[in-house]
């Protein structure tokens, strides 16, 4: 996480540096794609927003340096508001007002503030009536949750990554179009039980760089019969219920540098005997796999073992597969 902070700072720096020297500008790229950059007065935007007579169907506001902590508010885009609004590398700003979504909700279709490290908090209730919504996206803001985030019946995207969620995440709503979720490093410890569950066309979750230590069998208690990735990479894991990943089918499951040293045949039997399913366990941060007996059951079987990807490394240095099933009678 130092390494993500340290990044953080020196986009920031860097943006400071290059807003001093480069003149704010805002010009349409693509014919509806406007884009304003290298901004230090929130003015400068809105004036430009009301001399266009043009429709804008994508608005971007990037590159600024705003010498004060300022919010976007009613009337930033007129009575025109884009149909879909991206945010990105804005130091100072701090909020949005309830009054500014509420202008623009029945217009937007996507929302994306990305490296906004004032942006502490925002109360994910504004979005109630964002009936259009499909792509909601969040990555390097402080953050910490998304409680108050209502039923979006049109959502199908959501990628909240690089954020500083309390350790703890809650059940999300009843997302009936949901289909990929992305919750990559932003310090998840815990996840509450049937967190997943009302999620009936889940197709993708990405939960990797996170604090995750143990995978209840309620945890993945998930209604989507779609699930297809599961990546769990680069977490603590180091115990599973023995039932958490049995109703996976057609999936792959990601599970590479955790916590866990073999791959134990009461937990993965059932999984690798389904013909769609796939186990990547990649050990490229050094863990090395326990290559012993506990294996045998599964290099024996050539049809479970081929499902076995990402080359993971036994102990005394041989690649998993590289062993033979003779290698294991002694067991």
């Amino acid at each position: 996480m130092k390494k993500i902070k340290i990044f953080i700072h020196a986009v920031t720096l860097m943006i400071s540096f290059l807003t001093v020297f480069a003149k704010p500008e805002c010009i349409f790229q693509n014919e509806d794609i406007l884009i304003c950059e290298n901004i230090t007065d929130i003015a400068f935007v809105t004036t430009t927003l009301n001399n266009i007579e043009r429709p804008i169907f994508n608005f971007v506001l990037k590159d600024c340096e705003f010498g004060e902590p300022i919010q976007i508010e009613a009337g930033f885009f007129g009575d025109r508001p884009p149909e879909a609004f991206t945010v990105s590398n804005c130091a100072n700003l701090v909020s949005f007002t309830p009054q500014f979504f509420s202008e623009i909700k029945n217009e937007i279709e996507s929302l994306t503030f990305y490296i906004l490290p004032d942006l502490k908090y925002f109360h994910f209730q504004y979005l109630e009536g964002f009936n259009r919504l499909q792509k909601l996206e969040f990555g390097f803001t402080g953050i910490r949750s998304f409680v108050g985030l209502p039923t979006l019946p049109e959502l199908y995207f959501i990628n909240i990554r690089n954020n500083h969620f309390l350790y703890r995440i809650q059940a999300l709503p009843h997302l009936p179009k949901l289909e990929t979720l992305i919750l990559d490093t932003s310090k998840i410890k815990k996840i509450g039980r049937s967190y997943f569950h009302d999620l009936p066309k889940l197709t993708n979750l990405y939960l990797s760089y996170n604090f995750i230590s143990h995978i209840d069998k309620k945890t993945l208690e998930l209604r989507s019969e779609s699930i297809r990735k599961l990546i769990l990479k680069n977490n603590r894991i180091a115990s599973v219920n023995k039932d958490a990943f049995i109703d996976l089918d057609g999936a792959e499951l990601d599970l590479s540098n955790n916590a866990m040293y073999t791959i134990e045949e009461d937990l993965f039997e059932s999984f690798l005997d389904k013909e769609g399913n796939s186990l990547i366990w990649s050990t490229t941060d050094g863990t090395a796999l326990s290559c012993d007996c506990s294996i045998e059951w599964l290099v024996k079987s050539p049809p479970k073992r081929n499902r076995v990807k990402g080359e993971p490394k036994c102990e005394s240095g041989k690649y998993f597969s590289d062993l033979k099933p003779e290698d294991f009678n002694h067991c």
